[in-house]
């Protein structure tokens, strides 16, 4: 560093007897000390300095750390100076290819030669020489041809020598990157003269030539990828990885790093998580050390006290190498995704849509244009504006579509402002003309996006978008678009709930006989009683409407089998078939193997749909209705007046058979205490047992027969009546459909929650109410009921 400064900023200086040892044991000998200005960011220090011929520009010693109080903090290295932090950099990690930018905007003749001002786009390190060379696709991109030189990149202007071989002239943009500086060092400089003149396409030809060498790091992959194809296919694959060399990494550490975009992780309100490090065999312990240690040298992790911890897993190559993975599954599941639409197909080839803030940065006249001259309808409108402002002939317009047919209907209202369309609107408001930019089709996703989809908008209705949107901006069939576009909006889907709720039509379920079939809930939770019962099992006959209800003090699936064993089944026999919701209790392995052993067919109600099961659910708001008026004040003898109240309900009659549970279940009526104080009716005789069962067996079918008349008739006036508001969709397989679940989230508000889910496709068709659905190929069936259904509109 010493030789290269000026002669006038060179110091004198004093002679140095004592050799210098270095790190590697070998001695040097000083060329003497001198004091020399240091500046460290802003802050410029004196110091007396020892000048050696070493490879390193400047080493900080112990004393000047000590004179000047700086504080060197190894853990985050950096280095404090009079409150000045200066970050430090290992010097492998530190770049050595820094891109040269344009100064200015340049035009180089047709085969010209020209010195262009260029810059560094980057801070560069100690080192003082460079090598000029051409961009990896500038020569390609522009015919011109860049000149090696070795200059001095850290002064402010590099000179770039280009040649323009092309019979056209090119123009070079300011801030474009027309080359590169490598740094090098001084002694290995190397100059190779062409030892044949030729002309300039002939050098062109020679350079690009000796260029299009396959680097060493891309040669492997080259010959992996060759072995089974042909010599034309082998050139092909030659020419893509010498043209995108720069997208392939050289080493481990070579990964690059965009600043263009900062990544976010959007967990919502879900609170932070540390999970627990997984436990490592210990030969692998030192793998991981190591492997954790060489990505915070090359700067690829950084350590991190922040609220969230994942654990690591190593997972071993086809190579026998080691990858070094984070199990990120749990914040996965707290990740609300983004969704970023794809460009559309009729955006040409040389523009990019950005697919987020396509719409942020403010669009030039020459954009809007173009724009518009991409949409093939806005096109044809703007070709006759330019050619002829009258209105074209019916007959020109016929053979186009509606867009076309619309647009020149309104053709005394279009206008051709700089090369673009806008539209003339009356404003009902204010009754002024108001221009209106007529958007082409490859923006009105955009535009609709922004103006029913972005926070600001608020996913509102189709008709204040509809306002909205026309309020700002037109095109053909704008109102069909935006209803379109909201009715299809996923948010809204799964928010809003349809104009008219699903309901299915009535099912239902005859049966003939007593025990034929039997329904199972469970009521509660209850105050504890003094007995320490906190639920009820209710069992009911649907043919008798006999309803048992037993104080339990717990839901477990071995309490419900016990009581149901012996208290029901001991009773009333072995019922044919049991009906119950998709509960714990109901579905475990116990509960199966009790049915399988007595031959009980079992059936379930569909999830969070009650009414399956509407015979057992109606009862218990009417033994909750009942026990409300004759439980003490503390509520807690619940229990010892049940068996009384369901003696009133069993002894009341019951609207679809017209008698009583009791009548139908035994043939008599059961005595209440008014019948023992005024005693037996007169035309009541004793008779014996013989004559008793025979005229009890006739009773029972008298009523039984009455009983079903009537239960035939009230099912048929039930169904007639539910069926009023009946509004149905019949699903096909394959479709898809939005779930209503209104399962409550922990730490989520349900107010705030969307309660439809999906998308869900139908799988499976049980009957025309009840349907299987999954929410993906591998995921659980579920059974649910039309009425948790609507359409998915997609």
């Amino acid at each position: 560093m010493y030789n290269t400064m000026s002669q006038s900023a060179k110091p004198k200086l004093s002679n140095q007897c004592s050799g210098l040892r270095m790190a590697n044991g070998s001695v040097v000998m000083p060329m003497g000390t001198a004091v020399f200005p240091v500046q460290l960011n802003k802050k410029i220090v004196y110091h007396r300095l020892i000048v050696a011929d070493i490879d390193i520009p400047m080493i900080i010693g112990f004393d000047f750390l000590n004179k000047n109080n700086c504080i060197l903090d190894m853990g985050k290295r950096t280095i404090e100076i009079d409150g000045q932090f200066i970050t430090c950099q290992r010097e492998h990690c530190l770049n050595s290819i820094f891109k040269i930018s344009s100064v200015e905007d340049v035009e180089i003749p047709p085969t010209s030669e020209m010195i262009v001002q260029g810059t560094i786009l980057q801070g560069i390190p100690h080192k003082v020489t460079g090598l000029i060379e051409p961009a990896g696709s500038f020569l390609t991109n522009n015919g011109c041809l860049i000149a090696k030189a070795v200059v001095n990149p850290s002064r402010q202007y590099l000179p770039v020598r280009i040649i323009n071989l092309s019979e056209k002239p090119v123009r070079l943009y300011r801030e474009a990157i027309i080359g590169q500086c490598e740094l090098i060092d001084s002694d290995t400089i190397e100059i190779n003269v062409l030892s044949k003149q030729t002309n300039a396409r002939d050098t062109l030809y020679h350079i690009s030539n000796q260029e299009n060498v396959l680097p060493e790091y891309l040669q492997n992959l080259y010959e992996r990828s060759i072995s089974h194809l042909e010599k034309e296919q082998q050139d092909q694959v030659y020419k893509l990885l010498f043209k995108y060399q720069t997208a392939f990494s050289k080493c481990k550490s070579d990964l690059g790093r965009t600043n263009i975009v900062k990544h976010k992780i959007n967990t919502g309100d879900a609170p932070p998580f540390k999970m627990q490090p997984r436990r490592l065999p210990i030969a692998k312990r030192e793998i991981a050390s190591k492997e954790i240690k060489r990505l915070l040298d090359d700067g690829i992790i950084e350590p991190s006290n922040g609220p969230y911890a994942s654990p690591i897993v190593l997972v071993t190559k086809p190579d026998q190498s080691t990858r070094l993975c984070i199990d990120y599954r749990k914040i996965n599941q707290v990740t609300k995704r983004d969704s970023y639409p794809l460009p559309s197909d009729e955006v040409p080839s040389t523009s990019f849509q950005e697919p987020v803030d396509y719409w942020l940065s403010p669009r030039s006249e020459k954009e809007i244009r173009e724009a518009q001259l991409t949409d093939k309808d806005l096109n044809i409108i703007i070709k006759w504006l330019e050619t002829d402002s009258a209105q074209p002939k019916w007959s020109e317009v016929l053979v186009h579509n509606t867009s076309v047919k619309t647009l020149r209907a309104k053709w005394k209202q279009l206008i051709l402002h700089k090369g673009i369309l806008y539209i003339n609107q009356v404003d009902e408001d204010s009754n002024t003309i108001l221009k209106r930019l007529i958007i082409p089709k490859i923006w009105r996703d955009e535009v609709l996006r922004m103006l029913h989809n972005d926070p600001g908008s608020g996913h509102l209705g189709v008709a204040r978008t509809l306002a909205r949107t026309k309020s700002r901006v037109y095109w053909p069939d704008i109102t069909r678009d935006v209803n379109l576009w909201c009715k299809m909006c996923l948010v809204c889907q799964s928010r809003k709930r349809p104009a008219r709720k699903a309901r299915g039509g009535l099912g239902q379920y005859a049966v003939g006989a007593p025990m034929e079939r039997i329904g199972m809930d469970l009521l509660g939770p209850l105050p504890q009683s003094r007995q320490g019962n906190k639920y009820i099992l209710i069992v009911s006959d649907y043919f008798t409407r006999w309803i048992e209800a037993y104080p339990i003090p717990d839901i477990h699936a071995h309490t419900i089998c016990r009581v149901f064993i012996a208290e029901f089944i001991s009773r009333y026999g072995i019922p044919r078939q049991i009906h119950t919701d998709p509960g714990t209790q109901f579905t475990s392995q116990l509960f199966k193997e009790i049915c399988d052993t007595f031959r009980i067919d079992k059936t379930f109600t569909t999830s969070l749909h009650p009414q399956s099961d509407g015979l057992v659910e109606r009862f218990n708001r009417t033994v909750e209705d009942m026990l409300s008026k004759v439980v003490s004040r503390d509520q807690k003898n619940w229990d010892e007046v049940l068996p009384m109240v369901m003696l009133a309900y069993r002894t009341s009659e019951h609207d679809s058979t017209g008698q009583s549970p009791s009548m139908m279940m035994f043939g008599r009526e059961a005595e209440l205490p008014i019948d023992l104080v005024l005693g037996l009716p007169p035309n009541v005789t004793p008779s014996t047992h013989s004559d008793y069962v025979s005229n009890l067996v006739n009773r029972l079918d008298r009523i039984h027969t009455v009983a079903s008349k009537q239960m035939e008739s009230a099912r048929d006036r039930q169904k007639r009546n539910y069926d009023i508001k009946i509004n149905k969709t019949q699903y096909p397989v394959g479709a898809l459909v939005w779930l209503h679940d209104t399962t409550r989230k922990k730490g989520l508000c349900p107010k705030l929650q969307n309660p439809w889910v999906g998308p869900y496709q139908i799988v499976e068709i049980i009957s025309d109410l009840v349907y299987v659905i999954k929410l993906s190929q591998n995921s659980k069936p579920k059974i649910i009921h039309h009425d948790r259904l609507k359409p998915y509109n997609c």
